[in-house]
């Protein structure tokens, strides 16, 4: 028998002959069973998946937060499978893909940054359960925002949120006066001597 390095396979997609390493096992369901391989080599499996998400990448990002939060709230005990958890709680991926989509074209919805600003596209948009100690309804509960105000924002109440919020506003304000400031400074100083000289 020969060693898997050494035996090949045709790819009928890009047509190409390729060692069987190259080819993804497949699952076997018993223990006896001998294993294959798929008949896609990697390269085109991957091109693949790829185009796949570039079709519809905000029901991908869609799907998989929704995904997460039901597991999260199944291991909770709130829905024992995620179409419960979807039915129950009001999650519906069209519908979050089509939200986080708008959000993305006008800012976080707690900062306000601009998504484009960030750098790093689709990673930079989270879903937050807005208050953790309430049931997760998708259209009461929940937010499309960036990951910076996602870590910061924690666990914390709604109110201390708030509070938060309200002080990164005036912070903000202040470095706007700041900036301006600093830019006009200098001909305010400047002026006054020539009218006293």
């Amino acid at each position: 028998m020969q060693p898997s390095s050494t035996r090949e396979n045709d790819c009928p997609r890009c047509g190409l002959r390729y060692p069987e390493l190259f080819f993804r096992k497949t699952r076997v369901a018993y223990a006896y069973a001998t294993q294959t391989r798929r008949p896609v080599c990697l390269g085109c499996e991957l091109k693949d998946r790829d185009e796949q998400k570039k079709q519809d990448r905000w029901k991908t990002k869609a799907n998989d937060a929704f995904r997460r939060h039901a597991d999260k709230f199944i291991r909770l005990g709130l829905a024992s499978t995620r179409a419960e958890f979807a039915e129950k709680y009001g999650w519906d991926v069209e519908r979050m893909a089509h939200q986080a989509k708008h959000c993305y074209e006008n800012g976080c919805r707690y900062c306000g940054e601009p998504f484009c600003d960030m750098g790093h596209g689709l990673a930079d948009i989270t879903l937050d359960v807005t208050d953790p100690t309430q049931l997760p309804f998708y259209s009461t509960n929940t937010a499309w925002i960036c990951g910076t105000c996602n870590r910061e924002k924690g666990r914390r109440s709604a109110s201390e949120w708030a509070l938060i919020l309200i002080c990164w506003a005036r912070w903000r304000k202040r470095q706007t006066v700041l900036a301006i400031r600093s830019y006009i400074g200098p001909l305010f100083e400047w002026t006054p001597r020539l009218f006293h000289d």
